[in-house]
């Protein structure tokens, strides 16, 4: 996919979640659509990793480890489906692929900025 139709992609995640508040039914499309959101953003950023190293011929090895822990952590996440009971560790993993995405594109910022 294109850089813009992961960006779509993510919008479309993004419109499926809502909010759960303690007291609240957590369904399978909670989770999911945060992995589905997840996944696409990954995406994104491996893209913009690329576009990186062509603006800039530079490689940089963090922002490498970080996008390879998110491939990680997803590849472990489950989709969960109906009756399925949410584990900590199913959160833990969409939790972790997210910072490492952040960090990955904070560093391609940063770097950026000091180009």
């Amino acid at each position: 996919m294109s850089l813009e139709e992961e960006i779509k992609a993510m919008e479309d995640a993004i419109s499926k979640m809502v909010y759960v508040k303690d007291g609240d039914y957590v369904y399978s499309v909670h989770p999911n659509s945060i992995l589905e959101f997840l996944k696409h953003c990954l995406n994104a950023s491996k893209l913009l990793y690329e576009m990186f190293k062509e603006k800039t011929g530079k490689e940089l090895s963090k922002v490498e480890v970080h996008l390879g822990i998110a491939e990680d952590k997803l590849s472990k996440a489950r989709t969960v489906s109906f009756g399925d009971v949410v584990l900590s560790i199913d959160h833990n993993y969409l939790v972790d692929s997210a910072k490492a995405i952040e960090f990955a594109l904070l560093l391609m910022e940063q770097e950026l900025a000091t180009s």
